[in-house]
């Protein structure tokens, strides 16, 4: 096994052509898009942090959208890719960094963020102690009220087991629910992959974190290892495509989905003297 530094970099050179623009990838990554949309942040006062961008493509959405974007991933080949999509943009709003999220707290503190964001699995990377720690560190870079969504890949996706169940692989198709980890290939490294419930992963979170809203990512819309078919048949997928919208705001279906999506607002701290978000006399008359 390589060292966790380097484990996706032998797939950085495909994955925007095997996930980032294949037409089932962007669906699901405007289903993302789509949420982000509704928060009600003020682009140019706020800045994001990002964890594993991986090829940069939300990080230049955001960036376009009018924030101020420090995005983060492990793999110096995926930045490097990251950094091509520089001339995408018009601003210098936009900074891509070698970190590891482990070491998140470390590179960045003190600074306070307004908005923090993981797309698409880069946290099933981290097994429970990881996350616990991650939490702890990403209370002390996010602002009190400020928005963190993740994205991650579920435990009991409808999705992966039809397919396994398709080709005869019973023992696959519940995969996931290994608790101690998958080794999943990539080229020719592996990386530990962890699948968690959105009820599990709140759990990991802990205290601090007052959760808004999930949303399952994938629910009809089909893994991206399923782009070819569904690129033969274009119907289907336009027919998935609207039931995805119909019941993508179903929430308790998160877990069934290929991804879900966590919308967390870090918690306000008491004011000890009381006097926080006080209201003059004349109001309470």
């Amino acid at each position: 096994m390589q060292s966790p530094s380097s484990a996706f970099d032998p797939v950085a050179r495909t994955y925007d052509t095997s996930f980032t623009q294949s037409v089932t990838g962007s669906l699901q990554r405007n289903r993302v898009w789509k949420y982000l949309d509704t928060l009600s942040m003020e682009g140019s006062q706020n800045k994001v942090l990002e964890l594993n961008c991986g090829t940069g493509e939300d990080a230049v959405w955001l960036c376009k959208k009018g924030f101020i974007v420090t995005a983060t991933d492990l793999s110096a080949e995926m930045l490097a890719i990251a950094e091509g999509k520089r001339k995408n943009i018009s601003n210098n709003n936009l900074q891509f960094i070698k970190c590891d999220m482990r070491e998140i707290a470390g590179q960045f503190s003190p600074n306070k963020f307004d908005f923090i964001f993981s797309d698409f699995g880069g946290l099933n990377c981290l097994n429970e102690p990881e996350i616990r720690k991650l939490s702890s560190d990403l209370q002390g870079l996010l602002k009190p009220g400020g928005n963190l969504v993740m994205v991650l890949m579920s435990r009991s996706c409808l999705w992966e087991r039809f397919y396994f169940f398709a080709k005869g692989k019973f023992k696959q198709a519940f995969r996931r629910k290994n608790r101690n980890g998958l080794d999943v290939q990539l080229g020719n490294s592996i990386q530990k992959t962890f699948y968690y419930s959105p009820s599990d992963f709140m759990e990991l979170l802990g205290s601090g974190w007052t959760k808004i809203k999930q949303r399952p990512i994938g629910l009809f819309l089909p893994p991206s290892y399923l782009d070819a078919y569904f690129i033969k048949h274009p119907v289907q997928l336009k027919i998935l495509e609207r039931l995805e919208r119909m019941f993508g705001s179903f929430g308790w279906l998160s877990d069934t989905a290929d991804h879900y999506l966590i919308h967390c607002r870090r918690d306000i701290p008491p004011d000890p003297a009381g006097l926080q978000n006080s209201e003059p006399d004349y109001l309470n008359q």
